[in-house]
């Protein structure tokens, strides 16, 4: 069997695309797109042998490969048959440790390898998290693995937790869980159910995307003039160490805790400070309107399409966007090429990652005629990003907390962003790039988290 061509999309038309879904996991290629899920982090116990079997024996058929995951989306579009949950299965570095398995056969990458409590020894780009010491306690010990199950009935996805904790229990020292429910509002205008985050923007709008026809869908659909959708699968895929024509992908996880009523609070400062309302302070920090509409000027090709045909080398003096709006610091779009030697836009390209998160935490505060306030704490998002390498998230986040990302001096992420020393950021308004300094940052908490490699079906059968 030939393999199709990693430096370029995946093309479903042509004949490697089925074997090459069918050997990969599912939720690496697209995003599973369930509106619940549940994490199982597992700490292996001393009776290895049990716990390679339980891999090989009871994880492996439940996996939902690229393939069944297709399948699974196509028998939603013709009937909305609800189907099967979805599994995924990740290992860490201590995991591959753990489980006995030969270094030769384990993803070499430094920041797998130290995990996310340390940065690798001499490392350039670091990411300036909390100390394990203030994380969550689940997330303070050794994590070997994660098993994911995402369904769209919460009550079938807490059943499969349920029964796989059973199973667990006599391999495992200890397990723990993180639920997430997608949240989404109606925009009107035929937008509900609208995938949203806590701070009240619509997510999910500008994912790469590695199959050819996904990505020739969405440029008839939004346009393609300033930029261009598509990615290669070796954004994505990296080969399985071994020799062995497997692919695998490694996944970052952090549970993100979000204080709503900080964030709305910085913003009505900043909109006092601009003279403008707290919609567009808030679509200045984000980069996007609420309802995702950029701050940029854009057209989409057929009406109700989400607008992100955009580059921000229309605004290389951020006149209309800052440089600190979450989306222009984390894909910069041009950004990198205009102000950082060495740096085109390919090689920008090539460090975007592919989110797969999802919200957790209840939130009474939105229902409608609720006169409750926003949340200080409790909600937030379990962030998931899949990638080839390491070095694209963190790059990302290093930018994102830092105050020289993409030039000197901008400041923090005015949403992401997390420092204990940032620089007042500059803000636009009427065509004066900095019409007013203020400082937007600190409202998301990192609560804990790790580096894992998503192993192909076939390697976790041979365990």
């Amino acid at each position: 069997m030939g393999l199709p061509d990693l430096t370029k999309p995946l093309d479903l038309n042509q004949p490697t695309a089925q074997p090459f879904m069918e050997r990969v996991q599912g939720g690496i290629l697209k995003g599973h797109d369930r509106y619940h899920s549940a994490q199982i982090f597992i700490t292996f116990g001393g009776d290895i042998a049990a716990a390679r079997k339980w891999i090989a024996g009871k994880v492996v058929p439940r996996l939902t490969t690229a393939a069944r995951q297709a399948a699974q989306a196509k028998a939603w579009k013709a009937k909305r048959d609800p189907g099967e949950p979805f599994f995924a299965f990740f290992l860490s570095y201590q995991g591959y440790v753990r489980l006995g398995i030969a270094d030769a056969a384990t993803p070499a990458d430094p920041y797998f390898r130290a995990g996310m409590k340390s940065a690798p020894a001499g490392a350039d780009n670091v990411v300036t998290d909390p100390p394990p010491s203030r994380w969550e306690p689940g997330f303070r010990g050794r994590i070997d693995a994660m098993m994911l199950i995402a369904d769209d009935d919460p009550a079938r996805r807490d059943a499969a937790v349920t029964a796989l904790t059973a199973e667990l229990a006599p391999i495992s020292e200890r397990t723990f869980v993180e639920r997430g429910d997608q949240l989404t509002f109606d925009f009107g205008g035929g937008r509900a159910k609208v995938e949203i985050e806590h701070f009240g923007h619509q997510d999910g709008i500008s994912q790469p995307r590695m199959i050819k026809q996904d990505a020739d869908a969405e440029v008839a659909k939004r346009g393609g003039k300033n930029w261009e959708p598509s990615a290669p699968l070796s954004l994505g895929f990296v080969a399985e160490p071994g020799g062995t024509e497997q692919f695998g992908s490694y996944l970052v996880f952090r549970k993100l805790g979000q204080n709503v009523k900080a964030f709305r609070t910085a913003r009505d400062g900043l909109a006092a400070a601009l003279g403008v309302g707290v919609e567009d302070a808030a679509a200045l920090a984000v980069g996007r309107f609420r309802d995702g509409r950029p701050v940029l000027p854009t057209t989409v090709v057929q009406a109700g399409a989400d607008a992100n045909d955009f580059s921000f080398k229309s605004d290389k003096d951020a006149k209309q966007c800052p440089y600190q709006a979450h989306i222009r610091k984390t894909n910069p779009r041009g950004d990198l090429a205009a102000f950082i030697p060495e740096q085109t836009d390919a090689s920008e390209r090539a460090l975007r990652i592919l989110r797969r998160g999802i919200t957790f935490g209840e939130r009474p505060d939105l229902v409608p005629g609720s006169t409750l306030p926003a949340p200080e704490s409790g909600v937030g998002l379990l962030f998931m990003c899949c990638q080839s390498r390491p070095i694209q998230f963190v790059i990302q986040q290093e930018g994102a907390d830092g105050n020289d990302f993409v030039k000197q001096s901008v400041g923090p992420d005015a949403t992401l962003g997390n420092t204990a020393a940032g620089t007042a950021q500059q803000w636009p308004l009427n065509g004066n790039p900095a019409a007013a300094s203020f400082l937007m940052s600190n409202f998301v908490t990192m609560l804990g988290g790790e580096y894992f490699f998503a192993p192909s079906p076939s390697f976790l059968g041979s365990l």
